[in-house]
C-alpha cells in the first residue's frame, strides 16, 4: 500500500507542473473545471490554484505515508515512477486535446 501512495505522490507533483507553469505564464490551460471538463481551457488563475492544490495534496500524502525507518529508497523510487509516468501521460493527453 505504501508504494501506491508514493506513486500517487509523484503523480500529484508531476500534475502540478503544467498548471503552475501555464498559469504563471498567463496562458489558459486544461483543468477538470473547464467547460467541457478537461477538454476546455481554464483561466491562468484557476490553473495556478489547481497546481498548488496538487502540491498540497502531495504534501498531505507524504505526511500520511512517511516512514523513514524502512524502505526510503523504495519510497522515493515510487515517487519518481509516479512523477515520470504522470508526465508522460499528461504529455500524451494534452497533445491529443490540442489537435
Amino acid at each position: 500500500m505504501d508504494t501506491l501512495l508514493y506513486i500517487l505522490l509523484g503523480g500529484l507533483i508531476a500534475n502540478s507542473l503544467p498548471h503552475i507553469v501555464n498559469g504563471v505564464s498567463g496562458r489558459p490551460f486544461h483543468t477538470p473545471f473547464a467547460r467541457p471538463p478537461v477538454r476546455g481551457l481554464s483561466s491562468p488563475v484557476v490553473n495556478v490554484v489547481w497546481g498548488v492544490a496538487n502540491l498540497y495534496a502531495a504534501a498531505a500524502l507524504y505526511h500520511l505515508g512517511i516512514d523513514r525507518a524502512d524502505g526510503e529508497r523504495l519510497q522515493m523510487g515510487a515517487v519518481g515512477l509516479g512523477f515520470t509516468a504522470t508526465l508522460i501521460l499528461l504529455a500524451w493527453l494534452f497533445a491529443r486535446l490540442d489537435r
